[in-house]
């Protein structure tokens, strides 16, 4: 028999076993085991191991211990005989070696190793070398978490008495023992620390209960770990031991009860969540008191657990949450409550809500509204949105059209906020609704946009509505619009009074489906912390269908929304979510009644390769669930039928479309006035709050908070397509071996406004700059580089040319601050100009205009390095001479694909 064969002859009994057929399963079996005995002896083995596994699998005969027991002899070492000594060669190998080059030059060091034995060997030559190469006295810890490998003799706690040994031969001083008391199966076992004086030697054992579970056993392990001082350098080795982890969800997820899948991917992640959100709340209490030292150690130790040992999605929430709570603290508000949306490509500008939230308004309102306007010839659809979708209206019109026939009169009227300076996208939407409603024939077609930043806007463009006439059938629709009314008294009740009054024959309204009302800051941010959590984790991980560039910014929207729900307590720009109990009580307070609500086509999964998420009805409406945390709910109205005199206020208003035509003009006429006083608005952002001088961590983060408002609202005005933020802290510790300043990414204070270019940041944040390399390194020494086209430079020049190249960016110029409050930091804010921008003397006048805004808006937070510009000047044409204050850096001629470069 082939051993092919043997292997299909253990598949299929393994089916058979699975299927409960025993008597064909053991008829396999003797079959197996016959024709084993013609193979080699390695193969005879492995078969047999095989047949092992399945029956014990059948009858549960599962040993004591997850990993067998070694000799327990105690002149033999564990390292020699256990486990397979090429992989354990080859694990140490490719350890070692690295750790030693990145602990070079360190005074404290702190291995902690999960593994299975530890090896004298190793670790002997691993002490004597970072001993040898390093001038002044250590301290060295060693950590091993590992199973229990002997019942008799102890191999780790006499390897580690070894080392003990090395460790005080290395020094002539008297060793100093104390005890570390550690668990252990049947009781404690103690392990002792050397102590040397200058030099130090600690190892510590960590073995975990011989259980099933033995992945949660390293999950506790890893949580009592402790830094001991913030000089100490970790290293942190995984050998055998990290897919031990894969299968906790699985068994967490059969336990009675059951726990939620979407709290944890490992337990160990679901653990360190818990802890940062505990923090997160332990400084927002802190901020509370006025205990702002309390605060800012807090937010350091934040920033070192959130970096070490999270997801990224974990790692952005927590970021997103200490901004938040720093904005509140020093009431730094960006100048848009609504995030702005990307100018310089209409198709980013139509998917930069969140996907899921989009579809799930199509699935759960569509029908509805069909249903409600069936014989109408004439409807009006009222929108309250900042989707800018019109895939949606048009599937809307399609239908109807199905319903009625082409004989169809449709009017839209979008009140919305103003989510860009760019609207050309607008344009763009109502040409190809204009095509669609003349493919379709329609007798009449309207579409009209009413702007509306505030809630006030809401208000008054809600109480300028009219009916056209009677025979109208209009349609409302609120998308995550309604809640902004919650705040400011008096709203909610004016504007859905109004509405009532228009007698609509649907109102359809979706909003997030959580509580973050309370008036208790740390609720809020307790309630809102495990709702945005499922959020973040599904940008990150499902599979939807979208791309990378919309990741960033459905992150950007979030990010906003979490510091309205966190920061902001004024009405005008507060964001209060609300469930929705709430809202079915509020609207049959104010008079409307239910109407039913057709989406069991949509029950089960949302999308065909996302199963996490599935909407399911909940009093009659639907919510959006991803796996069990509720996201989205959607509810339709109608209101209550009360006895009328016909609607005199309508009827003067019949057949007379100029009294909304009227209202659109003024309201577009204030946004263009706005639009045009924001390149010489000198307040990007809200005053704040006087910063701490004595909070160096607070005081980070919101540097980083004022650098981010300042280019997205810079890279708005300019239509920029991005710009990064890189920081240079002085100190030794950000020099290289050769004595040079190196410059990071900060990705918090980054602003893509072309995300087409979005990959673009996570490429540069992957590198440092050396002081004078690239543009923001030149910067650094000059306070101001400009490069008229990065793409024609030489790697050596430009590290990210090809980059560049590949994205289409150009022109860039880079521009050093410093803050007032954090003078050992140099932040450098590289800005690329517009791509089709060509002409130097455009782009020098463009450099000039963005040095005259950052000048305007550094306030007394920012000094902006190395000029002094006239303000007066800031729009003036301007040559080469009067740009002799900005440093030009020549092109090398060594450009990628020259003959690609335009």
């Amino acid at each position: 028999m082939d051993t092919s064969l043997l292997i299909n002859k253990l598949v299929e009994c393994a089916k058979e076993i699975e299927g409960g057929h025993l008597n064909d399963a053991d008829l396999l079996l003797e079959e197996i085991i016959a024709a084993n005995e013609s193979f080699s002896k390695a193969t005879k083995s492995l078969v047999k191991y095989y047949a092992e596994a399945l029956v014990r699998r059948l009858y549960r005969l599962y040993p004591r211990n997850l990993t067998p027991l070694i000799p327990s002899g105690t002149d033999r070492f564990p390292e020699t005989d256990y486990p397979f000594a090429p992989f354990f060669c080859f694990g140490d190998f490719t350890t070692l070696d690295p750790a030693r080059d990145a602990l070079k030059g360190k005074r404290r060091v702190h291995i902690i190793e999960f593994g299975i034995v530890v090896s004298f060997w190793r670790y002997y030559g691993f002490f004597r070398d970072i001993t040898t190469q390093s001038t002044g006295p250590i301290s060295f810890r060693l950590t091993f978490v590992g199973p229990i490998l002997s019942t008799v003799a102890d191999h780790t706690q006499n390897t580690l008495e070894r080392l003990h040994g090395e460790a005080e031969r290395k020094n002539s001083l008297k060793p100093e023992h104390r005890c570390l008391r550690l668990r252990r199966q049947g009781g404690d076992r103690e392990a002792g620390m050397v102590s040397l004086g200058g030099r130090g030697f600690e190892a510590r054992e960590r073995s975990g209960k011989v259980r099933r579970e033995m992945g949660l056993d390293i999950v506790d392990s890893v949580l009592k770990l402790t830094r001991a001082s913030e000089d100490e350098t970790i290293v942190v080795k995984w050998k055998f031991q990290f897919h031990k982890l894969l299968t906790l969800t699985s068994a967490i997820e059969k336990q009675s009860p059951p726990v939620h899948r979407q709290s944890f991917v490992i337990a160990l992640l679901l653990k360190m969540t818990t802890l940062l959100l505990n923090k997160l709340l332990d400084s927002a209490k802190a901020i509370e008191d006025g205990d702002l030292n309390l605060a800012d150690s807090i937010f350091k130790e934040i920033k070192y657990l959130n970096d070490a040992d999270t997801s990224t999605e974990t790692r952005k929430l927590v970021r997103f949450y200490a901004e938040a709570l720093v904005r509140r603290l020093y009431k730094l508000y960006p100048r848009n409550c609504t995030p702005l949306v990307p100018s310089t490509d209409s198709y980013y500008i139509r998917c930069w809500r969140f996907l899921p939230f989009v579809w799930f308004v199509e699935k759960s309102c569509h029908l509805s509204i069909l249903d409600a306007v069936v014989g109408k010839k004439k409807v009006h659809l009222i929108n309250f949105s900042n989707i800018e979708f019109h895939l949606l209206i048009r599937n809307l019109m399609r239908d109807i059209v199905k319903q009625v026939g082409s004989r169809l009169s449709f009017q839209v009227t979008n009140i919305r906020p103003k989510l860009s300076n760019n609207e050309d996208y607008l344009q763009e939407m109502d040409r190809e609704l204009a095509a669609e409603a003349k493919t379709l024939r329609l007798t009449d077609f309207k579409l009209n946009h009413v702007f509306a930043n505030t809630v006030a806007g809401v208000v008054e463009s809600t109480l300028n509505l009219k009916r056209a006439s009677e025979d109208e059938a209009i349609v409302v629709k609120w998308e995550f619009e309604l809640h902004k009314l919650i705040l400011l008294p008096g709203a909610l009740q004016k504007v859905l009074s109004k509405l009532k009054d228009l007698r609509p024959e649907i109102m359809v309204i979706v909003e997030q489906e959580a509580n973050h009302n309370n008036p208790d800051i740390l609720d809020r941010v307790a309630q809102s912390f495990p709702y945005y959590s499922s959020v973040f984790e599904s940008i990150e991980e499902d599979t939807i269908e979208c791309n990378f560039e919309n990741k960033i910014s459905w992150e950007m929207d979030f990010r906003r929304q979490i510091t309205n729900v966190v920061a902001r307590e004024d009405i005008e720009h507060a964001e209060r979510h609300e469930t929705q109990a709430w809202w079915r009580e509020q609207l049959h307070h104010l008079g409307f009644h239910p109407v039913r609500q057709w989406f069991n086509h949509s029950r089960g999964r949302l999308f065909s390769d996302t199963a996490q998420y599935v909407i399911e009805g909940k009093n009659g409406c639907p919510v959006l669930r991803r796996y069990d945390v509720p996201l989205v709910f959607a509810s339709a109205w109608k209101p209550e039928l009360v006895q009328s005199d016909g609607g005199s206020d309508n009827k003067e208003n019949v057949g007379n479309p100029e009294s909304i035509s009227s209202c659109l003009e003024l309201n577009d006429l204030s946004i263009i006035q706005n639009e045009c006083e924001e390149e010489g608005d000198p307040t990007i952002m809200r005053e704040g709050n006087m910063w701490s001088p004595e909070c160096p961590s607070i005081n980070e983060i919101a540097a980083s908070s004022e650098i981010f408002d300042i280019l997205e609202s810079v890279c708005h005005v300019y239509k920029l397509p991005l710009a990064l933020t890189w920081i240079s802290d002085g100190r030794e510790t950000a020099k290289n071996s050769e004595g040079k300043i190196l410059l990071r990414v900060e990705e918090t204070a980054c602003y893509v406004n072309d995300l087409g270019a979005s990959e673009f940041v996570e490429i540069c944040a992957g590198f440092d700059l050396e002081e004078g390399q690239g543009v923001a390194g030149k910067a650094l020494l000059s306070n101001i580089y400009f490069v008229p086209d990065v793409s024609e430079l030489g790697p050596i020049d430009y590290p990210f040319v090809y980059e560049a190249w590949k994205f289409g960016l150009h022109g860039a110029v880079a521009i050093k601050l410093r803050s007032t409050y954090r003078s050992t930091v140099d932040y450098i804010l590289e800005f690329f100009l517009p791509s089709k921008m060509r002409e130097i003397s455009e782009k020098q006048l463009l450099v000039n205009k963005i040095l005259s805004t950052l000048q305007k808006n550094r306030r007394n937070s920012w000094i902006v390095c190395g000029i002094d510009l006239n303000v007066a000047d800031a729009v003036s044409e301007v040559t080469a001479a009067e740009m002799s204050g900005i440093t030009l850096m020549p092109n090398s001629g060594n450009s990628p694909s020259a003959s690609n470069v335009d």
